[in-house]
Order: structure tokens, then sequence, then C-alpha cells
């Protein structure tokens, strides 16, 4: 999604984080104007109200958790977060191939 109102790159701290499951997402030249941003911000905020003061139903039925939606953000974007990730899941497996926790795994 930000992919289409910004250029995006992703990046995993090689020392404290090679380990861990967790990365960042840094976004630049956004175009906040843009009809795709605007709209992801609306999308967003929908979610998050209903999350925040809505019922249970109201957020389980976001079409962000359906099946359906996750194939079609893979059909997409699949090919570009594959080449976003490669990096970044290749500091994890060195990380957890020298691991101390592992070692007699």
């Amino acid at each position: 999604m930000f992919s289409k109102f910004s250029n995006v790159r992703l990046f995993k701290p090689r020392k404290k984080h090679a380990v861990r499951s967790s990365f960042y997402m840094v976004a630049t030249n956004v175009r906040p104007r843009s009809k795709d941003a605007q709209s992801a911000v609306l999308e967003w905020r929908t979610q998050w109200e209903s999350a925040t003061f809505g019922f249970d139903s109201a957020f389980l039925s976001c079409p962000c958790a359906s099946g359906d939606h996750v194939s079609s953000l893979l059909a997409g974007f699949g090919p570009q977060l594959i080449d976003l990730a490669t990096p970044v899941w290749k500091i994890q497996a060195n990380g957890l191939r020298s691991a101390p926790f592992l070692k007699n795994c």
C-alpha cells in the first residue's frame, strides 16, 4: 500500500535485531496529497475507529483479515515483497545460524 504513494525500503539492524523478527519499513518521497495516500489514511482511520470503538464483529469484518485480501495483496505486491524482504531474511538467517540459544538444537 505504501509503495503506491512513496518509495519503500526495509531496514534491519544487523547487531541488535539479527535474531529478532523485527525490521523497519522506511518510506521516502511520500506523496501525501495523492489519491492513494488519502485513501490509505481514510482506510486506516476507519480500521482504527472500528478496532477502538466498534464491536468485535465490525473489526472481524475488516477486509484485511480475509484470505482473499491476502491473496490479492500477494498477487499484486508479492514479487516486490520478496525483493524488499530478501536482505532482511538473510540478516536474520545469518543471525540465527550463530545464535547462542540455538547451539544445542
